[in-house]
């Protein structure tokens, strides 16, 4: 419908898996590297993970497009709910000439066309998506396949892949075996908002439009925001913003149309607000006739309102009213202090804590290196002739004040640790929460806690970090890095540290 109007050939945001309109970011151009060479290699297990709409099924088609004729695939899209499902579909997938659906006959079968595949120098893939709705035991039936060899050769190959419950699967003692005989893994990253912008520009030119794209630079930033880099999210909200614009006869998109957009897609997903003004009305009438009655019957059985309030509990109303007092003349003297800060800071300084300059810092000693300038040995990835070998390095995340969400500038700088991670799986990681000195004691260590629980969840959610391997520590303000003496010390002190030993 919009496709003339903006001077494109086809759709550029469909939501089928189409490989020709593959974006390479940095996590998923590292992903199709694993890929090839699991296959190339000849890998007995390949994990590809990544969480719902990061682009894996794209991605695997382009693997199946580039793949050499000499390869025969076994693509499962749906690996089915049972171990005969599967059997099944892998028996239709190869023609293999039984009709016996008896597992011992299936695996002669297979031994057999696996043996003739490889007298011909072909190689066999069994890729199966979805992986994570496949059982532990159906799980343990792919990993037995994987026992067909022939002359010291494996017959088959396979690759498993699905979201992020296929690596809590993985993780349970029933699995160990599998997990062992994993060649090659690796967990897909959302995009960050510069490969955001790129992919969005990469598809519309893909789909004829010549030029810089329609969409402003504060509409990708909004759409960045709502679908936190994930492709599936972005060809939705995009997909809807060309149609809206194209509606209304405009050639540019703004920042209201994406948040028009994204309130629609919201709205589809709740109560409509009349049922939800009912529902609200009709439990207020319900409470109001429950307070009634009860304060009815409380009178009559006390003789007045005084009597029914115990007095533990008007002891209790009175501390907690003290404390909400305190409360606010704490987080006022805060206010103060901060508002104090902020005019002390520099207008040359006053850009660092708008985050504008890089939130990482990685050190070796006491020697501090900017972010940009790690080597391969100094993020901790092992050298070649280095085997088992690892680099002990800290990195820094730097925080809002008061703040412990993850702000957008550290997410490069946590996917490069991610990816130093999933490098070394003997490592162990410790997570480390700091704070400046403003607020109470008790504060900051909640706070502390809280900032490095969220970079904990984002290495478990994001990059698929077993959580077994991630020590939580809140050190409040009691190991500053400078002195709080100063916004810049302060600056420094509201950090989180990332050691991986």
């Amino acid at each position: 419908m919009y496709t003339r109007y903006f001077g494109l050939r086809e759709k550029p945001f469909d939501l089928s898996p189409d490989p020709k309109f593959l974006y390479l970011s940095e996590s998923h151009k590292e992903a199709f590297a694993y890929l090839k060479y699991g296959v190339k290699e000849r890998k007995s297990f390949v994990v590809i993970t990544g969480e719902v709409g990061t682009g894996k099924t794209t991605l695997l088609n382009a693997l199946l497009e580039e793949m050499d004729p000499e390869v025969r695939r076994v693509h499962l899209t749906d690996p089915g709910s049972t171990v005969e499902d599967l059997f099944y579909m892998i028996k239709r997938s190869l023609d293999l000439p039984i009709d016996d659906m008896g597992k011992g006959k299936l695996l002669w079968a297979l031994h057999d066309f696996m043996e003739n595949r490889l007298a011909e120098n072909e190689q066999v893939l069994l890729i199966i998506d979805e992986a994570q709705n496949l059982s532990p035991s159906m799980l343990e039936e792919v990993r037995l396949l994987s026992n067909l060899e022939t002359s010291g050769k494996r017959l088959f190959q396979i690759f498993l892949v699905g979201q992020q419950e296929l690596n809590v699967k993985l993780q349970t003692p029933e699995l160990r075996q599998l997990r062992q005989r994993i060649g090659v893994k690796y967990h897909l990253l959302p995009l960050d908002l510069t490969d955001t912008q790129n992919y969005i520009q990469h598809r519309l030119e893909i789909a004829g439009f010549r030029g810089k794209g329609p969409f402003h630079r504060k509409a990708i930033r909004e759409i960045y925001r709502f679908s936190k880099g994930y492709p599936r999210l972005i060809n939705i909200l995009c997909d809807d913003a060309l149609l809206t614009a194209y509606s209304r006869d405009l050639k540019e998109i703004k920042r209201n149309i994406i948040k028009e957009v994204i309130k629609d897609i919201e709205a589809s997903y709740s109560i409509p607000r009349k049922k939800r003004g009912m529902y609200a009305k009709a439990a207020v009438v319900t409470i109001l006739v429950f307070l009634s009655m009860g304060l009815t019957y409380g009178i009559y059985r006390n003789g007045s309102i005084k009597g029914m309030i115990p007095s533990q509990l008007v002891t209790w109303i009175h501390k907690e009213d003290r404390l909400d007092k305190e409360a606010e003349a704490r987080d006022e003297m805060v206010e103060k202090a901060t508002q104090k800060e902020q005019m002390e800071i520099p207008k040359e300084k006053a850009k660092l804590e708008k985050g504008s300059e890089d939130v990482a810092y990685v050190t070796k000693g006491k020697e501090e290196i900017a972010p940009g300038m790690q080597s391969r040995k100094d993020i901790g990835i092992p050298l070649k002739g280095e085997e088992g070998i690892m680099i002990d390095t800290t990195t820094e995340i730097l925080f809002d004040y008061n703040d412990y969400e993850i702000r957008p500038q550290a997410i490069e700088i946590l996917k490069k640790v991610a990816s130093v991670i999933q490098r070394c799986p003997e490592a162990s990681v410790i997570i480390e929460g700091h704070t400046d000195n403003l607020g109470d004691n008790e504060s900051n260590q909640v706070l502390s806690i809280q900032r490095a629980e969220s970079v904990k969840r984002w290495l478990i959610n994001h990059a698929g970090i077993e959580e077994s391997r991630l020590k939580v520590k809140g050190w409040g303000d009691s190991k500053p890095k400078a002195l709080n003496d100063t916004p810049e010390g302060r600056h420094k002190n509201r950090r989180v540290e990332i050691t991986i030993k």
